[in-house]
């Protein structure tokens, strides 16, 4: 407007350098995220196929998109809006590092008002076997901390609907959701974690 043109070039000019590597940065880690896309379509096919079978409940939690989806017979039945850990960007490694894990684990108790500060919750069985066995081959490579220690109590709980990732490393959703998935699920019904239920190519599309 005010037809400085030379000033005006050299601020796009500027943009451009800063955008550029911002780009480059931005789909270099996305394309890091996604690494892990064949275990996580394995474990969402293995899911799936079993929940099919058994004709029962399963449970998924797509982390990229916040979201947890029951399945009944192999088919979503509800899709639930979800909360994680405030480190949830990849697989948990340690004790508080607030990570929400990957992998296919069970519940294995159910609490109720009385037995949780998260209004309702339902415990997972991490760390699996899987998990015990990461652990402990990154702590003999001296891959973390010597005083390191594998992590627990990783559940799907209430008090969601903040919002945002503020959870230890569990899953969050509204008390009224968590009413809803409670009533339908047990002991032993399947919980697989993964990065992403789409591969990256599926994610740009949508």
């Amino acid at each position: 407007e005010e037809g400085d043109y030379v000033k005006a070039q050299r601020k796009i000019d500027e943009s451009e350098s800063l955008l550029v590597p911002a780009f480059e940065y931005a789909d270099n880690d996305l394309r890091s995220y996604f690494r892990s896309w064949p275990r996580w379509k394995t474990w969402i096919d293995t899911t799936i196929t079993e929940s099919r079978t058994n004709q029962d409940y399963s449970i998924i939690v797509d982390k990229f998109s916040r979201k947890l989806v029951l399945y009944y017979s192999g088919e979503p039945l509800i899709s639930y809006k979800a909360e994680l850990g405030k480190n949830w960007v990849g697989d948990k490694r340690v004790r508080g590092d607030k990570a929400t894990p990957e992998g296919m684990y069970r519940i294995t108790k159910k609490f109720l008002h009385d037995s949780t500060t998260y209004y309702k919750a339902l415990l997972l069985d991490y760390p699996n076997e899987e998990d015990t066995a990461i652990f402990e081959g990154m702590m003999a490579k001296g891959q973390l901390p010597k005083n390191a220690k594998i992590g627990g109590m990783i559940e799907i709980h209430g008090n969601g609907g903040k919002g945002s990732d503020w959870t230890a490393g569990c899953i969050a959703l509204t008390d009224r959701e968590m009413d809803s998935l409670f009533s339908k699920v047990k002991i032993g019904t399947r919980v697989t974690i993964v990065g992403s239920m789409y591969s990256l190519n599926n994610v740009l599309k949508r």
